[in-house]
């Protein structure tokens, strides 16, 4: 069993089977600032009482402000269950500037994930990932790469191209994006988290050699972020060098 099969049996069991309370992200966020945003909010939060947060949402759309003292505020509102509180970061999140974009969008899934506890009386899960996600499905980067040879042929990337997209359909997924760099090929996909990903592309790389044995037995699957060719290429080879 995969590691993210293990990870979604735990958010059911959590949930007691209940997987309407699981909520993905849809934005893609850098990891790094997801991790900031963590951090910041389990060490430095502070409680906030009803009759502050008034105050707190016009500090939000106060321009003299700093950024600093906004990113405060919205985490300090984000740990309440508080309606007002949300829809103060609701508001901000709307027209918030450039430096505060996702950090408030942070914020407000957070904020929302605890008023929609407190108000179903259930546990709610947020899931969040450098990619994002969509209609309740993470997004993940996929790469083959080319058994022998210099470059895909026609054939071959038609043949990619189609495998990946029957049997990720079949598993109610979406292929976005299949491009080709000289030897070898990155997907981006929107996957429901029920899916062994390793189950489902070690299926579509089987099938495709089943056409002449063209792909490598190792791929690399990732939600952290798009890789550029050159961050591709680096990162095989220094698998390369530690084996």
């Amino acid at each position: 069993m995969d590691q993210l099969d293990n990870v979604y049996d735990k958010i059911k069991e959590l949930l007691n089977g209940d997987t309407s309370g699981i909520n993905i992200v849809e934005e893609s966020i850098d990891v790094d600032l997801q991790f900031e945003y963590l951090e910041f909010s389990k060490n430095d939060r502070k409680e906030v009482s009803e009759d502050e947060i008034e105050t707190l949402a016009k500090h939000l759309l106060d321009d003299t402000v700093g950024n600093e003292e906004k990113k405060q505020i919205l985490v300090d509102l984000a740990g309440t269950e508080n309606v007002n509180a949300f829809r103060a970061i609701e508001s901000y999140t709307k027209d918030a500037v450039q430096e505060l974009s996702d950090w408030s969008k942070m914020a407000y899934r957070e904020s929302k994930m605890h008023v929609e506890s407190s108000l179903l009386e259930t546990n709610q899960v947020v899931i969040s990932s450098g990619l994002g996600g969509k209609a309740g499905k993470l997004r993940y980067f996929i790469v083959f790469r080319l058994n022998g040879g210099k470059i895909f042929s026609e054939l071959q990337q038609n043949i990619i191209t189609r495998e990946t997209n029957f049997y990720l359909t079949e598993k109610d997924g979406e292929v976005e994006e299949v491009f080709f760099y000289e030897n070898f090929t990155a997907i981006t996909a929107i996957i429901p988290l029920d899916v062994s990903l390793r189950n489902v592309f070690s299926t579509i790389a089987n099938e495709c050699n089943s056409y002449g044995n063209f792909l490598k037995e190792e791929f690399l699957i990732t939600n952290v972020k798009k890789m550029t060719g050159q961050e591709i290429k680096s990162h095989f080879n220094n698998n390369i060098e530690e084996n």
